[in-house]
């Protein structure tokens, strides 16, 4: 349904017409609050003998001089001839969720949404293998290294997602934290969902 708000520019009373879409002539009338005269034409262009009343927005509700065609806040179309584009008039850009869960632009295929984990997914990993090649390569100069008095204990690394790592001598949870014992003494409280890994490695005591 088409209708049609306005505003008297003489006495500022309001009006709505809900079908007006139904009129198929010239419509001329009169405020029945003052002597305003209103002209309606078959392709709703409004008009107002005092030349100040204001049509409202149907689709911002914004006041608009009776002599634009556009509303200046949303671009709404103000007459009949371009009745399909009355409900919006702004230019979109349409989108799409694919597969994967990502936004992403239909006419251009261009991926929108920011990988979030691909930061933290090579940081975890260059870390593993860090401690996967220390593991195979110096544990025999640890066990060396330990005869000579240097004592080596098994810890647990926890790997946050930011990239930030904490070397456990105890892990205690406390409701959706963790808090987290270091190996020098010192206490860190981390959110459970902010962790990426927990991995046991050797380390120097």
């Amino acid at each position: 349904m088409v209708r049609m708000k306005f505003q008297c520019g003489q006495c500022k009373k309001y009006f709505i017409i809900n079908n007006i879409h139904t009129a198929k002539n010239d419509l001329e009338f009169q405020c029945d609050n003052c002597t305003n005269q209103f002209t309606i034409n078959r392709n709703l262009a409004f008009s107002s003998s005092s030349k100040n009343s204001n049509l409202v927005c149907e689709n911002c509700g914004k006041l608009i001089p009776e002599t634009n065609k556009v509303c200046k806040f949303c671009n709404l179309i103000l007459n009949k001839t371009h009745e399909e584009l009355r409900i919006d008039n702004k230019d979109y850009e349409p989108l799409e969720i694919n597969e994967s869960g990502a936004v992403v632009s239909i006419h251009s295929g261009k991926r929108l949404s920011k990988n979030k984990i691909l930061l933290p997914l090579i940081i975890f990993t260059v870390i593993v293998i860090s401690i996967a090649f220390a593991g195979y390569f110096f544990l025999p100069i640890i066990n060396t290294v330990q005869s000579k008095k240097s004592a080596h204990i098994e810890t647990q690394v926890v790997i946050m997602k930011s990239g930030k790592t904490y070397y456990a001598k105890k892990i205690e949870k406390d409701g959706v934290y963790l808090v987290i014992t270091n190996k020098n003494g010192s206490l860190s409280r981390v959110l459970q969902s902010n962790i990426m890994q927990i991995a046991k490695a050797v380390i120097d005591e």
